[in-house]
């Protein structure tokens, strides 16, 4: 009896791993956001990514909000990098220095 069971155990075992391997080759792979930006150019990747977290957004809240949150993700980034930019070109050092000094400013209050 107990042979039996252990070879029809055995035989669903390899039945389902069979079924799972065929299921893995039929199924587009679907790349990561990081290889879609290295295999593609940046703005598909962009509206990918867009629809995606509002993709996630509706499955976590379950309802779509005013504005869109790919659209204040992408704002935040543009203020950022405007951020950025502008530390870039007008001497980043003498700002650090600045804050540095407000910073020993209120550490010796």
């Amino acid at each position: 009896m107990r042979i039996i069971a252990l070879v029809l155990f055995l035989v669903l075992g390899l039945a389902l791993h069979a079924h799972c391997m065929a299921m893995e080759r039929s199924k587009p792979k679907e790349e990561g956001i990081l290889g879609c930006i290295f295999t593609n150019n940046a703005r598909s990747c962009r509206t990918r990514l867009a629809r995606d977290l509002d993709q996630i957004e509706l499955e976590v809240t379950g309802k779509k909000s005013e504005p869109p949150m790919s659209a204040v993700i992408e704002q935040a980034g543009n203020v950022i990098a405007e951020v950025v930019d502008d530390l870039q070109e007008n001497n980043a050092e003498e700002i650090i220095k600045e804050d540095d000094a407000q910073n020993d400013n209120i550490g010796e209050n």
